[in-house]
């Protein structure tokens, strides 16, 4: 099965006063699933001051749906290809995912400069959720009752918020980042076995926490550790709610150049702080340590 997507973008900026900055763009994106699709965007910034600025966005963007969504046709068959159970069957044309989204932010830098503050509201509108659901109708020998399984644009979800963050400079080689996100969400999407509507307001956690601090040494080596701390959710198809969890990781690179090409090796710690499950109990992220090397070449 093969899927070809073309994508064109364009933007524009225009300097409407030394303080009002006006960008707007578009990216047209053409595939053989949904046909064609235009993204644009429009973006507004107003300069209080060389080192404060206010903006406003709007934006509009679309998911195709994936080979599977659009051509799904697995089954346990016999040999003259008979379905003796049709697990999944896209059986109708899907529409894009669509999702708005409305933004109005500020940034500035304080007397201190090596203080800075991103502020941010959004709303989002996302339509044609494609959902999975099950479909009795669908032929097949066997006598399982459940059906099989297929898509449908049937759902939608309204998403609003604040994100702040924060940076702190105390040296040129040492970096804190400190960030904040309220999340607020309601919808709805249809949801399988059994076939009925089910809310998504709980697939979003409530409240995002994180804290970044990173620090270049004289030596070429780098050292970062990162904590977070999210609210509790629930996928859309998952039982189990998640919990509150925080995990922290750690990473150590050193830098050396080899002729011009630039060299990097890396040991990098995850989840410091023990395990920790995320979709449901059965998957389970634990402590692990591995090292990455990286060469860019010129």
């Amino acid at each position: 099965i093969d899927t070809k997507l073309f994508r064109l973008f364009s933007d524009l900026e225009w300097r409407i006063q030394p303080d009002w900055i006006l960008n707007a763009g578009a990216m047209y994106e053409h595939n053989d699933i949904t046909g064609g699709n235009v993204s644009p965007r429009v973006a507004v910034n107003y300069h209080l001051s060389p080192a404060q600025t206010l903006r406003t966005s709007i934006s509009r963007a679309y998911r195709t749906p994936s080979d599977f969504e659009s051509r799904a046709d697995a089954a346990y068959r016999f040999s003259d290809g008979a379905a003796l159970d049709q697990l999944f069957k896209s059986t109708q044309s899907l529409a894009p995912e669509q999702i708005t989204a409305y933004e109005l932010g500020y940034l500035g830098q304080f007397s201190d400069p090596r203080v800075f503050v991103d502020l941010k509201v959004f709303h989002e509108e996302i339509r044609h959720i494609i959902a999975e659901y099950r479909d009795t109708s669908i032929p097949e020998l066997s006598t399982n009752p459940n059906g099989s399984k297929t898509f449908n644009n049937d759902g939608s979800a309204d998403v609003g918020g604040a994100e702040a963050q924060l940076k702190w400079f105390p040296t040129t080689r040492t970096q804190f980042v400190l960030a904040y996100a309220y999340t607020h969400q309601t919808g709805r999407t249809f949801h399988q076995v059994p076939n009925q509507y089910a809310a998504t307001d709980s697939s979003t956690p409530l409240h995002t926490r994180s804290l970044l601090a990173v620090h270049r040494f004289d030596s070429g080596i780098e050292g970062s550790l990162a904590y977070y701390k999210l609210g509790r959710f629930r996928f859309l198809e998952a039982r189990d709610y998640t919990g509150d969890y925080n995990t922290v990781d750690a990473r150590l690179a050193y830098r050396w150049r080899l002729g011009r090409e630039a060299m990097e090796i890396s040991l990098v710690g995850q989840n410091l702080t023990g395990d920790y499950y995320d979709y449901d109990h059965a998957r389970v992220f634990d402590k692990r340590y591995f090292v990455n090397l990286s060469l860019k070449l010129k």
